[in-house]
């Protein structure tokens, strides 16, 4: 009896946890790659975030993850920044910028 109740709540707790999603991972679409077939046309592209680290940086656009130089599917990441990305798109270049969700202070201090 006492066996059960213990594989019982293993089972509860293990079911708790597949739950629990990371709030801060990109949605995966597919893989971390994109394919050819995916090639950003005529749709905005969404800078979600950026790492700056002294051996890389990377970009996540669209949920998928680019190096500083990288071409795929069409799309040229030209330079990544702390505050953007420049970007190539079919010879056109463009800087994404990523989006901060504000609150006011008053919010804050509650």
């Amino acid at each position: 009896m006492k066996t059960t109740y213990i594989l019982l709540l293993v089972g509860i707790a293990a079911l708790a946890a597949n739950a629990l999603e990371d709030p801060t991972r990109p949605p995966l679409h597919g893989g971390t790659h994109a394919a050819a077939s995916d090639t950003p046309s005529g749709g905005s592209l969404r800078l979600s975030s950026v790492l700056i680290a002294p051996d890389r940086r990377v970009a996540i656009i669209d949920g998928q993850s680019y190096s500083e130089g990288e071409t795929r599917g069409g799309l040229t990441v030209a330079r990544i920044a702390h505050d953007g990305v420049d970007v190539v798109v079919a010879g056109h270049r463009t800087t994404l910028r990523l989006q901060v969700a504000g609150f006011s202070k008053e919010e804050h201090s509650r």
